[in-house]
């Protein structure tokens, strides 16, 4: 839970980089 919770802010961070 923990480590989806980590992820998902990476995954939006990731997101706005490749936008």
């Amino acid at each position: 839970q923990i480590r989806q919770a980590i992820t998902k802010p990476l995954d939006l961070t990731r997101a706005s980089k490749i936008m």
